[in-house]
């Protein structure tokens, strides 16, 4: 309703460039969380971002399940001692994110590790998609210094076995 574009930005840049006065569009009236839950749901199927930006972006809806967990737990305790308890939604916080991540739950623990214990050019590798998650969590499992060291000797490797392999491949 404020105008703000959820999808199709590249369409619409398209139409101002090409002089068009509108575009066909679908208006939601979504708050600023359900926005991002839209964002997150919409490129899930492309392949625009990696698993980390994902889970990263969902991570900012944390703290509203972790409060709708919390009132979930309050009616539950509301309600005891009563012969007919009422069915309890269990919410799961982690399984939320995942799932509007489109990832599954183990990463999204991995990624709020990563968070906390990776050093800055690894965090940097994960979002432009030269690292993934599990090799990252193993690099983290040593000291700051060494995590960087392991990490450009990988990256090394990498880079000379993918030159191996196209040299071998052609004839």
């Amino acid at each position: 309703a404020d105008g703000t574009i959820l999808a199709g930005f590249g369409r619409w840049r398209l139409a101002v460039l090409e002089g068009r006065r509108e575009i066909h569009c679908i208006e939601y009236p979504l708050g600023e969380d359900e926005s991002l839950q839209f964002i997150l749901t919409h490129h899930q199927s492309r392949s625009g971002w990696n698993d980390f930006i994902r889970i990263r972006l969902a991570l900012a809806l944390e703290p509203d399940f972790q409060r709708r967990a919390v009132d979930n737990m309050r009616a539950g305790g509301k309600y005891k001692g009563l012969a007919n308890l009422p069915e309890a939604q269990h919410i799961d916080v982690r399984q939320e994110i995942a799932k509007i991540a489109g990832v599954c739950p183990r990463n999204v623990s991995n990624v709020k590790a990563l968070l906390k214990l990776a050093h800055p050019r690894l965090i940097e590798a994960l979002r432009d998609g030269t690292l993934r998650i599990n090799r990252a969590i193993q690099f983290c499992k040593l000291p700051r210094a060494e995590q960087l060291e392991q990490f450009i000797r990988h990256s090394e490797e990498r880079a000379t076995n993918k030159v191996i392999r196209q040299s071998i491949a052609r004839p």
